[in-house]
C-alpha cells in the first residue's frame, strides 16, 4: 500500500483503519504472502493503527527532505480483527 489518507475531519472514525483491512483483504484474496506499506515519522497515528492490526517495521526507508519513513509489512496468515 502506497498512499493512504482520510481527511482531517474524518479522522479517528476507524476510516483508515477500514480502508487498510480492505486493501489486507484485497491482497490475501490475490494469494499474496505479504503485504507492505510505507509510512513516515511525520504519521504517528497511522504507525501506531498499523501495529494494532499486527504490522511489523521491515527496514528503514531512504529519508527525504530530511523526514524518515519505514516499511511495515504483516504476514498474511496471520488473523486480522474483521472488517
Amino acid at each position: 500500500m502506497r498512499m493512504l489518507a482520510v481527511l482531517p475531519q474524518y479522522r479517528n472514525q476507524g476510516i483508515g483503519q477500514q480502508l487498510s483491512l480492505e486493501c489486507v483483504h484485497q491482497a490475501r484474496q490475490d494469494k499474496a504472502a505479504v503485504f507492505g506499506l510505507h509510512t513516515s515519522e511525520l504519521m504517528v497515528a497511522a504507525r501506531k493503527m498499523y501495529e494494532r492490526l499486527g504490522f511489523e517495521q521491515d527496514i528503514e526507508l531512504p529519508s527525504n527532505f530530511g523526514i524518515r519513513y519505514w516499511r511495515y509489512v504483516l504476514k498474511l496468515g496471520e488473523s486480522l480483527p474483521a472488517r
